[in-house]
């Protein structure tokens, strides 16, 4: 007869498995980062349920339009399938331009737009997650790639672009969010927590890629200013926007904008009134990231038994929410789907003046709210 309990020999046994499970090789090597205590979403204005309001206006009849541009009556997005598209004033949809091969099969292959702008001359510049930085001419679908997948920068490929904005002297700035994953590794991304994304500039008179910012975490949407002066950046992975200086005295260097946000801030666009629109496609109120930050053992021990995909939406609940920011950081105004049956996982707020569209990596439609 054992002179331990059952119970001791069992909890040994765990111990152990628990120990060799931890020392077997992980997919990736969290980084340890520490974030500020959630805000309560009520804090700065109270919650309310004005998305609910929305239209959902192409129903079923087009898939993740991401990012939006204006121009003409028209709206321009690009969809899952790596299509730009088009939408007429009275809502017929027709594609514009694939980025990608014809009869291509995966994303990869395919591409994904993430980021369009239109500039003062009526081109069109689409930032694609995969295939790069293109301009395309509107009137006859020509696209020319500016900046090519898998380009080196400073020794480091851009793998997973992001967001732009252009300046009225052609410059492009963008974001990419990450040396090492793809969009569709986005979810790795997270839970590893690194920072290796960067805030990037494409001079087109030279062609050269230089970097403005580097060691951001999970680097997302970037806007100008009105008068150019500053560039916001949008760091997911910290809940923070960044404000970079591009003139005067202080050019060259950045503050905080806005920090400890109530969530993963995605794209960021103006407002009709001056300010920005910054599109929250999570909240960290139903989200254990502010749990997993400063413990990278757990999360290292979690993605041996569970993919980040499962963990992370496991852990996740649809909402959906938009703030406006001041330039000088304050919010405005915030507009809420509390329950995101509506509008979840929006990613970006196109602000025509009389009404708000918006954008969504996931969603069947694109969501419209009347402004009063």
């Amino acid at each position: 007869m054992s002179r331990y309990p059952t119970s001791v020999i069992n909890a040994l046994i765990i111990a152990l498995i628990g120990v060799l499970v931890y020392l077997l090789p992980a997919v990736f090597e969290p980084l340890q980062f520490q974030l500020k205590s959630p805000p309560y979403l009520g804090d700065t204005l109270p919650v309310n349920n004005h998305l609910e309001n929305s239209d959902k206006i192409l129903e079923n009849r087009l898939l993740g339009p991401e990012s939006l541009a204006f121009k003409d009556g028209i709206i321009y997005s690009g969809t899952a399938d790596g299509k730009i598209i088009k939408i007429s004033p009275n809502m017929e949809l027709t594609s514009l331009v694939s980025l990608g091969p014809l009869n291509c099969v995966n994303e990869t292959e395919c591409g994904r737009p993430l980021g369009l702008r239109f500039t003062q001359d009526g081109l069109l510049y689409v930032i694609d997650a995969y295939l790069g930085l293109f301009q395309i001419n509107t009137s006859t679908g020509e696209s020319t790639n500016l900046v090519a997948r898998d380009t080196i920068v400073d020794g480091k490929p851009i793998l997973f672009f992001n967001d732009l904005t252009v300046g009225s002297d052609g410059i492009i700035y963008f974001t990419h969010s990450s040396t090492r994953w793809h969009r569709f590794q986005h979810l790795s991304l997270a839970m590893e927590g690194n920072n290796d994304s960067r805030l990037l500039q494409y001079n087109p008179s030279s062609g050269e890629v230089s970097i403005l910012i580097d060691g951001l975490a999970l680097a997302n949407g970037v806007q100008l200013s009105k008068d150019e002066s500053f560039l916001l950046v949008a760091e997911g992975g910290r809940m923070r926007i960044h404000r970079y200086f591009l003139t005067g005295s202080r050019q060259g260097e950045r503050e905080l904008f806005a920090d400890n946000l109530p969530g993963f801030a995605d794209n960021i666009r103006p407002s009709s009134d001056g300010g920005f629109w910054v599109a929250f496609p999570t909240i960290r109120r139903r989200c254990l990231y502010d749990v997993f930050a400063p413990r990278p053992w757990l999360r290292k021990l979690l993605v041996k038994f569970l993919s980040p995909d499962f963990i992370i939406h496991s852990t996740t609940k649809p909402y959906g929410l938009i703030m406006e920011f001041a330039e000088d950081g304050h919010i405005i105004q915030r507009l809420d789907d509390p329950t995101g049956a509506v509008v979840p996982y929006i990613s970006e707020v196109l602000d025509t003046g009389n009404a708000l569209y918006l954008g969504s990596y996931t969603s069947p439609f694109l969501a419209k709210i009347h402004l009063p």
